[in-house]
């Protein structure tokens, strides 16, 4: 059996709008993207892979060869490399293999007037569903903006409605018909003229067979970008709200960075919502709001009282019945993170994307490093010992392991490739080549969950950027 990751990128390679029409070329709305997308084998044998890419609304496929990939191996391929792929192209991605992986599609920014010093991240998907949830849209409100993708994973062409509703109650509607098997709908809200500038609001997008009443499977993803600055964050949207969501990072003020969480209601009707914010197994702050059908709030870890200068945690619940989801957002010294809370954890996660470089590279702002976050969601505590990361490079060679200590329930703890493998270069195989993972693995029926903060610095040293991404749950082979 073949399983197949969808990579809805929003822009694989070059501009997503010519650059003739870009009239501040030094934001992050403005600027153009490459996409590269970094993946991993988690099956228990070598891999065949194939990759086919679709221009945005066509049929055509683009297949791109790719060799077999090792068990345990990650890599990565850059669309700017790929010469199947003309300049400008704008559209989506079909990842397929003969075993289980798991897949993160990183934006680079490019070109000239480049201006993203981050790298916006976002999952693939393993299968699609007829309803998805983009917990934030936004038109230049905070100076940021939304764009975002809906890539058709079913086998004949689907229709999509989008229904975006405003924080105020405000509520817009659009049609997409015949989108093509495989292939994408590229949305950019500053271009949605009936939507008001300054507006904050979420969207359920479904999707049917083209031309019947029969569900089809889609997938999405979306982009925040800058319309001022050169802010740029990436998120994929999400299948169903859950009574409780888990957020594995919350931060005020810690090292600079503080944390704020987007939730929306995915009920019938409102609901009243807490956030419980933990250090370890203790509770230091709760918030709580009631918010209407199918609209969102933000919740604000510095404002909700949690200690300044401190990380932790959190729990987002709704009262009995209701359902929502959320999107955790991190700011502050360069750091543009948007990452979506998890409704459930898995006993084996695989991080396709990780990196570490000597203190004196990173700090010259050449190379990156990935800091992750373990939280245990699951309904008992996990005995020190229990827990295990082992880093694996472009050959599928464990490079290091590493041995966690204990996790109370809703407990996180904070780990690094250097707490096991020294300062040294991990996930750079040559200067154009990269290619290392993990995989986090607790006993059978634990209920882990991990949040990977991919930094960097500006060439003076004096600011870190980062985007984050969700750890992605391994299920077997059948």
């Amino acid at each position: 059996m073949q399983k197949r990751k969808l990579m809805t990128a929003i822009a694989v390679t070059g501009s997503l709008f010519a650059a003739t029409t870009q009239a501040h070329a030094d934001t992050g709305y403005t600027a153009t993207f490459s996409t590269s997308i970094t993946y991993m084998n988690v099956g228990a044998s070598s891999a065949t892979i194939s990759l086919t890419y679709y221009a945005a609304g066509s049929s055509t496929p683009i297949s791109v060869p790719q060799p077999n990939l090792a068990a345990g191996a990650a890599t990565s391929i850059s669309a700017g490399s790929i010469s199947e792929l003309p300049s400008g192209f704008q559209g989506s991605a079909v990842l397929s293999s003969d075993q289980p992986l798991a897949a993160t599609a990183v934006q680079v920014s490019t070109g000239a007037g480049t201006v993203v010093k981050n790298r916006p991240l976002s999952n693939g998907f393993a299968e699609g569903s007829s309803s998805v949830l983009i917990a934030t849209i936004l038109k230049d409100r905070y100076g940021v903006t939304t764009r975002f993708a809906v890539q058709n994973a079913h086998t004949a062409d689907v229709d999509v409605a989008v229904e975006i509703k405003g924080t105020d109650g405000s509520t817009f509607n659009y049609n997409y018909p015949s989108i093509p098997a495989g292939s994408s709908k590229h949305v950019d809200v500053g271009d949605l003229a009936e939507i008001p500038a300054g507006f904050s609001g979420s969207a359920t997008v479904t999707a049917h067979e083209h031309g019947t009443s029969t569900a089809a499977p889609i997938a999405a993803t979306a982009m925040e970008l800058g319309t001022g600055d050169a802010y740029a964050a990436a998120f994929e949207g999400l299948t169903s709200g859950a009574e409780t969501v888990y957020m594995p990072s919350a931060m005020c003020k810690y090292y600079g960075y503080s944390s704020f969480y987007a939730v929306q209601n995915t009920g019938a009707s409102a609901t009243n919502v807490t956030v419980t914010y933990k250090q370890g197994n203790a509770t230091v702050a709760t918030a709580s709001a009631t918010i209407a059908a199918g609209s969102k709030n933000s919740f604000l870890t510095c404002a909700d009282g949690f200690p300044e200068g401190q990380s932790g945690s959190a729990v987002i619940s709704a009262d009995a019945g209701g359902t929502v989801v959320a999107l955790l957002k991190v700011n502050g010294n360069g750091l543009t993170a948007v990452t979506p809370a998890n409704a459930t954890g898995a006993a084996k996660l695989a991080l396709p994307y990780v990196r570490w470089t000597p203190q004196a590279v990173f700090d010259a702002g050449t190379r990156q490093r990935a800091y992750i976050a373990v939280q245990n969601v699951g309904g008992a505590a996990i005995a020190a010992g229990a827990v295990t990361v082992k880093y694996t490079d472009a050959s599928g060679a464990t490079v290091a392991t590493q041995t966690l200590g204990d996790l109370g329930v809703g407990a996180k703890q904070s780990i690094k490739f250097m707490d096991v493998g020294g300062d040294n270069d991990f996930g750079y195989v040559a200067p154009s080549t990269y290619g290392g993972g993990a995989v986090i693995e607790g006993p059978v029926g634990s209920q882990l969950v991990a949040v990977v903060r991919i930094q960097s610095k500006s060439a003076d040293g004096t600011i870190n950027y980062g985007e984050d991404y969700n750890g992605i749950p391994v299920v077997a082979a059948p």
